[in-house]
């Protein structure tokens, strides 16, 4: 993304407060654009076949899932 106005028109918006999931690649490109209650799942390479997985909830909400997920 270009920034905020290219965010805006692609409906953000809808997309992060609509039903259902979205999911951002390179989120922290449009880190100011992102919703304040959040899942950030990073992925880390720790070999050729090898990768591991860390969620880090941000919100309530998103706390309770990572919670629940063990």
């Amino acid at each position: 993304l270009g920034g905020p106005d290219e965010a805006d028109a692609l409906g953000l918006d809808e997309m992060f407060y609509g039903p259902g999931v979205t999911i951002v690649e390179w989120a922290e490109r449009i880190e100011e654009l992102l919703p304040p209650e959040l899942l950030r799942i990073v992925l880390d390479i720790e070999g050729e076949e090898t990768r591991s997985l860390t969620l880090e909830p941000v919100g309530e909400r998103y706390e309770a899932i990572a919670a629940a997920m063990g």
